[in-house]
């Protein structure tokens, strides 16, 4: 087996771009199962993946000390596209190795196991972490300060973030023009204020699997005729390929948590989401929607605050039913090109209309690292991309193009 070096890709990106070579070379007709296998410190853990004939499945190793040496493990599969383990568990796969130079090996090759040295039976699909959430804890000069965590590069989160922040201060000239552009009637020019949020954006790295990002704060200034508060916040996703029983489920979970507390609340701010999430130069949404809503001070401020309570209670069963549906489903090089150029839209967005990060970036001495937090790991433009007639993107454009009413559906599902 011939195996390509790929430099500073992950095992699936590697896998993308080896099948894409070998769709070039007209190589497939049949498809090849390889199972890749992983050295993670001392422990191993394997990734199923199939792509076509003469493709070369590879997963790269950049020792810390060395960054630049590449080093490749394959377990070689089968031959008919079947899972070699199906056709019985006794054949165990042959292990190739492609290493760094003798002179550039870490201490812990010392010590490694062979292949003899695994039950493969028991120890095959026990999949060690990839990454961790690196957690940053700040504060702020002016008061205040939060909790940053970001994970990157991980085995089905490419990137995910979280954010809490406790912060107050005075507010500059250009966020208090902005809250009187919404309808505030603020009389100083500068106001002090107090905020206090949470918020996650989770980019996958299976483009079968949306993206989602939820946000909910609470905002109060101190002005001449004295305090107001409000709430503020939302949870919208964003699809690569348009799954519908998945948007019926998305909104229909959101649904429920907002008719907990007024059946209006749903169908205007999901229109809210909608107008929000839009990126005018385009002409289309950023996804499917959700809920969006801002300056929310009633009924009372403890009803405001359970009402908020629900919805962020609502994002975990919302949203991870469908992590787990299709962090496993398989993709190749051109689903992967096309979720890049839905980030780079995601990114359009955030950094020219999005009012939370404009916000940030005027506030000063501001924690720009977290404000960009949302932004995608990766992503890519194209000069005047179209996608093909009929094809599983154009179904996708045209949704976010025109967006639909999903909980009728989800209600029909339900019946």
């Amino acid at each position: 087996m011939q195996v390509s070096r790929f430099y500073k890709y992950s095992a699936r990106e590697a896998a993308d771009r080896a099948s894409h070579r070998a769709s070039l070379r007209g190589d497939n007709k049949r498809a090849l199962t390889f199972l890749i296998w992983k050295w993670s410190g001392r422990s191993v853990s394997w990734i199923s993946c199939s792509v076509p004939r003469g493709a070369a499945c590879t997963l790269l190793r950049n020792p810390s000390s060395t960054p630049l040496n590449v080093n490749f493990f394959i377990a070689s599969g089968a031959s008919t596209g079947a899972d070699p383990l199906s056709e019985g568990r006794s054949r165990r796969p042959r292990l190739h190795h492609s290493r760094a130079s003798a002179a550039d090996r870490e201490p812990a090759w010392n010590d490694e196991k062979e292949e003899e040295d695994f039950d493969f039976e028991k120890q095959l699909f026990i999949i060690s972490p990839e990454a961790k959430f690196k957690v940053d804890r700040w504060e702020r000069e002016e008061g205040g300060g939060g909790i940053t965590c970001v994970l990157q590069d991980g085995r089905v989160f490419e990137k995910a973030g979280v954010n809490i922040s406790v912060v107050s201060g005075v507010l500059p000239p250009q966020a208090v023009q902005q809250m009187r552009t919404r309808g505030k009637k603020l009389e100083s020019a500068e106001l002090p204020f107090f905020a206090a949020g949470v918020s996650a954006v989770i980019h996958p790295r299976n483009p079968m699997v949306p993206t989602i990002h939820f946000n909910y704060r609470y905002f109060e200034v101190k002005d001449k005729n004295g305090v107001q508060w409000w709430f503020g916040g939302g949870t919208d996703l964003t699809p690569y390929y348009l799954n519908e029983e998945d948007a019926k489920h998305f909104h229909g979970t959101l649904k429920q948590a907002c008719d907990e507390h007024d059946p209006s609340y749903y169908a205007k701010f999901k229109k809210w989401c909608d107008d929000y999430f839009s990126i005018p130069h385009r002409g289309e949404r950023r996804g499917v929607g959700g809920i969006f809503f801002d300056d929310v001070d009633y009924p009372s401020q403890e009803k405001a605050f359970n009402f908020v309570t629900s919805c962020a209670e609502a994002v975990i069963p919302s949203y991870i039913p469908l992590v787990k549906k299709h962090k496993d489903a398989a993709y190749g090089y051109y689903e992967r090109q096309w979720q890049l150029l839905r980030r780079g839209r995601y990114v359009e967005f955030n950094l020219i209309y999005d009012r939370g990060t404009k916000f940030g970036l005027y506030t000063p001495n501001a924690r720009y690292e977290s404000i960009l937090m949302s932004l995608p790991l990766n992503a890519k433009w194209e000069y005047m991309h179209t996608p093909k007639p009929d094809s599983p993107e154009e179904k996708l454009m045209k949704v976010l193009k025109e967006p639909k009413d999903w909980v009728p559906l989800f209600a029909e599902a339900k019946c």
